[in-house]
């Protein structure tokens, strides 16, 4: 990270501070924004990456945030050339607020400065895939100097209205996965929803056995949900919720929940839950709870990984008031040829997400130097 500093803005009336926010200060500024994510947080990027590798900059106005971002920074040693992640951002709306597309313009201009003119690397921007905004991104981008990288891999995003009343959701549904809520619901699931690390070491065990059972080649998310769940305050934790079928758990799900798009992050289930059809018992319930709790838009299914299986599942629960958003949402800015060679010999034509999901860590981190 580099040092803590306020820099110049060219809008009157704003301020941009660059590295000035602490983990806690973090947290509590992102739960001011309706389109935060847990991608937005310190303790989702820092796990992986660590704390010395990520970047803050927030704009205020007034002494207010108006828009804020968090990035991840890759360089190589010595040149101090690289590229700038940021995942599912930037943060633009404020909570309480109508949207104002301004504020989107003003961090992208920010974030260009400070990342691309002044550090000279490359920046990466992976958007968020809120079917009501997603149209004034692009040529906010377009604005201020980034273009299209590359159309992503498993590009698509299942988003489910969870602004819907039961009789409304239940009649979006596709008619085969009704008919499957149908016969999950007699089977008699008790299901729960908890913000514990004693509810989430249940569900990594669930997970680790699934990893095993089908040989996923995958890491254990123990230390990030144990990170989320340290550093969001209460009431924006993620949520563990585990599917106990005569006694013990079948399914689980960690839900993040922090604006106004509830995120579907980690599923695991056992043997068990494919004929006991516990993944619509599981969805169907999530969908009520986040009824209940209001606040939430939009419950972000994530992608299909290119399995048909999964896509029929997802599709189907989106149903007819639901979006499947495909965008091409992987964007670059640079100017430093540097910058750019050291990128593309990372990523080479692979999009930077799956490339950072899929890789082996300790080789990224070799290749960039700690």
């Amino acid at each position: 990270m580099s040092m803590a500093t306020a820099r110049p803005h060219h809008a009157p009336g704003i301020t941009c501070e660059v590295d000035r926010h602490s983990p806690e200060q973090w947290s509590r500024l992102v739960c001011g924004f309706s389109d935060a994510t847990c991608d937005q947080t310190f303790a989702l990027r820092a796990e992986r990456w660590g704390h010395e590798r990520l970047s803050t900059i927030v704009l205020s106005r007034n002494g207010e945030a108006i828009a804020a971002a968090i990035l991840v920074i890759l360089t190589a040693p010595v040149l101090k050339r690289g590229f700038a992640y940021l995942k599912m951002g930037p943060l633009w709306r404020r909570k309480g607020e109508a949207a104002d597309p301004e504020n989107l313009n003003l961090i992208l201009g920010a974030i260009s400065r400070e990342y691309v003119q002044r550090r000279h690397l490359l920046v990466i921007a992976l958007l968020p895939p809120d079917p009501d905004h997603i149209a004034a991104a692009a040529p906010a981008l377009a604005g201020q100097g980034f273009r299209l990288r590359r159309q992503g891999m498993d590009p698509n995003r299942y988003l489910v209205n969870a602004r819907l009343g039961e009789d409304e959701q239940l009649a979006s549904l596709h008619q085969k996965w009704r008919y499957n809520l149908r016969k999950s619901l007699k089977n008699n699931f008790e299901i729960t929803a908890h913000e514990s690390e004693a509810a989430m070491e249940e569900f990594v065990a669930l997970y680790l056995a699934m990893v095993t059972r089908k040989s996923l080649p995958t890491k254990t998310p123990t230390e990030t949900l144990r990170e989320l769940i340290r550093e969001l305050p209460e009431g924006m934790k993620p949520q563990t919720v585990l599917v106990r079928h005569e006694g013990r758990p079948t399914a689980g799900a960690i839900v993040g929940n922090i604006g106004e798009t509830a995120s579907f992050i980690f599923g695991a289930t056992d043997n068990r839950a494919l004929p006991l059809k516990a993944g619509y018992a599981m969805q169907w319930w999530i969908l009520s709870r986040l009824r209940e709790q209001g606040g939430v838009h939009w419950y972000d299914l994530g992608g299909d990984g290119e399995d048909p299986g999964l896509r029929q599942f997802k599709k189907g629960l989106v149903g007819k008031a639901g979006h499947v958003v495909e965008t091409p949402r992987e964007y670059e800015s640079w100017r430093d040829p540097v910058s750019w060679l050291i990128t593309e010999s990372i990523t080479t034509s692979r999009s930077v997400s799956r490339v950072l999901g899929q890789f082996d860590m300790d080789k990224i981190r070799g290749w960039l130097g700690r």
